[in-house]
């Protein structure tokens, strides 16, 4: 892991900022003297080429839809889960619940969660913790708590919310196999209230939207009503001014007649 580190820090450092300026990449960075001359050309021509440019911008696309990211800079989560103990959180660090880590891996200074999509799964969690305490849902091995939150099955070779070279191999809270028919029939009506959940959320919002076209269209429609009705009613003034202009031409000769006779 320091040698792949490494390597990257020379590129995202020494190299891609330069790759425009080649004088720039022809000797290796004094602080790394140690570096052959040989071992550094053939480096920096690796990090130019297509393909390695290919790569890092597909890695770098896939890292921005990583929503669940935590803030545990270099402590990671040992560091973490012996903080806790030092502050008296937890007990014991062999008996912290991973599900507990993986929040607090996600909260800054303030206890707040990093964005909205890591408070979801956050009060999942604290959900599925309590039907835990009440005894209507039972949790174990690697279909626990944080497995259900998720979603998503543990990946081979890791186990999530306990840091680097942790597999279900060397935690025996999570290496024990799933051989109740039950939990994996508890898993999946979890995965899919999650899914009716989402869909839900989607027909109501759809339906949200429709509800509003519709209120649009009769905004639109009652306003051209009230349009026209403005246009009769301005005509209508207009015949009663010309009706009231005929009628006063009408009686004033008929005045003036009397007045002369008189």
């Amino acid at each position: 892991m320091k040698w792949r580190t490494f390597k990257s820090y020379l590129t995202r450092t020494y190299i891609i900022p330069f790759k425009d300026q080649p004088e720039l990449l022809k000797h290796p960075p004094p602080k790394y003297s140690f570096i052959d001359q040989e071992d550094w050309d053939l480096f920096v021509q690796s990090r130019l080429t297509e393909q390695f440019q290919n790569f890092s911008n597909s890695q770098i696309e896939r890292r921005s839809k990583h929503k669940l990211v935590h803030r545990l800079s270099r402590k990671g989560y040992v560091g973490l889960a012996d903080e806790m103990k030092k502050n008296g959180h937890i007990s014991s660090i062999e008996e912290v619940d991973r599900s507990l880590l993986w929040k607090m891996a996600r909260q800054n200074n303030k206890g707040e969660y990093v964005n909205e999509a890591v408070k979801e799964k956050a009060e999942k969690i604290d959900e599925l913790k309590k039907q835990v305490e009440e005894g209507s849902l039972v949790g174990e091995g690697n279909f626990d708590i944080l497995t259900m939150a998720l979603g998503t099955e543990e990946h081979p070779g890791r186990v999530r919310g306990l840091g680097h070279f942790v597999t279900e191999s060397t935690d025996l809270n999570v290496s024990k196999p799933i051989n109740s028919k039950e939990q994996l029939r508890i898993m999946k009506s979890q995965l899919q209230e999650e899914k009716d959940r989402r869909e839900k959320a989607e027909e109501e919002l759809n339906e949200e939207r429709r509800k509003r076209e519709e209120l649009e269209v009769e905004l639109r429609s009652t306003q051209s009503k009230l349009e026209r009705t403005i246009e009769k009613l301005e005509t209508m003034d207009s015949t009663v001014q010309w009706l009231r202009s005929q009628f006063e031409s009408f009686i004033q000769p008929s005045q003036d007649k009397s007045n002369g006779s008189n």
